[in-house]
């Protein structure tokens, strides 16, 4: 069976860890992560939300597979095809919401933090703890963290090694929403779904942007800009948008019954 799965519900494509009790790391997780995201970025998707079928997001690395004789030079063979996976999870050009409950830490909460944004139950427990078995942050985490909460907190956070719960994680900025337990399942699935309902070319365009911005700078993010912004008053969607203001007024912009948008 597999540990990672794909399915699709409407325009939301949907990844689903099922490696109980704990969705440890592990080569055959990766394994499927990598076909996961290839069939999420194959399939006409408009957001793709990650989630796990069990109780916990993931507790990070199976050590005695991943790490357990590795020498250095291994290593760094598997850390660039791991990062590269995220990485194009990260990548993809549609938005990608992590739906994160019980344990989120290590190389779990490394996949989260590839994602856009982040919806987090009430319980939900984040953390970095590598530093108490020696290493760091393999997959990203520290600059995300960095990234998301400022390089203060992310010092504290990974040098500290502690257990932080979800309305600290919002608080610092790490964690987009917090919502009850019961109610994550179909509170994540409707920000997906939202999220799908949008103008997908112009996600995709906000998506480029903030890549530009995170490697460098404004000034990199204004120049690509100039490339997409003219290409996008071509796309259907924004078509859709502009007459819609224009035959209707920006009152009926505020809801979602104006929509129409076709994505890709």
């Amino acid at each position: 069976m597999a540990l990672v799965g794909f399915s699709q519900s409407g325009a939301v494509g949907v990844i689903t860890f099922d490696n109980p009790p704990l969705n440890l790391l592990s080569h055959p997780f990766f394994r499927d992560l990598d076909e996961a995201v290839d069939a999420a970025a194959a399939a006409p998707v408009r957001a793709v939300l990650v989630r796990t079928a069990g109780l916990h997001f993931g507790a990070g690395a199976d050590a005695a597979d991943l790490f357990a004789g590795v020498r250095s030079d291994q290593a760094r063979v598997h850390l660039s095809r791991w990062l590269g996976i995220l990485r194009r999870l990260e990548g993809l050009p549609v938005p990608v919401v992590a739906e994160v409950r019980g344990m989120c830490v290590g190389g779990g909460f490394e996949v989260a933090l590839h994602g856009d944004l982040i919806m987090a139950a009430e319980t939900a427990r984040f953390g970095h703890l590598e530093a108490r078995w020696g290493t760091a942050t393999l997959l990203g985490g520290a600059q995300r963290v960095a990234e998301r909460a400022g390089p203060a907190r992310a010092a504290e956070m990974i040098f500290g090694a502690e257990l932080y719960d979800a309305r600290t994680m919002r608080e610092w900025g790490v964690v987009n929403r917090v919502v009850a337990d019961d109610e994550l399942g179909e509170a994540a699935m409707a920000l997906a779904r939202r999220l799908a309902a949008g103008p997908t070319s112009a996600h995709a365009m906000t998506k480029r942007l903030i890549r530009a911005y995170r490697s460098g700078g404004i000034g990199q993010a204004d120049d690509l800009l100039l490339d997409l912004a003219s290409r996008i008053y071509d796309t259907a969607d924004m078509q859709h948008g502009v007459k819609v203001l224009l035959d209707r007024g920006v009152e009926a912009l505020q809801g979602q019954g104006h929509n129409g948008f076709v994505g890709r």
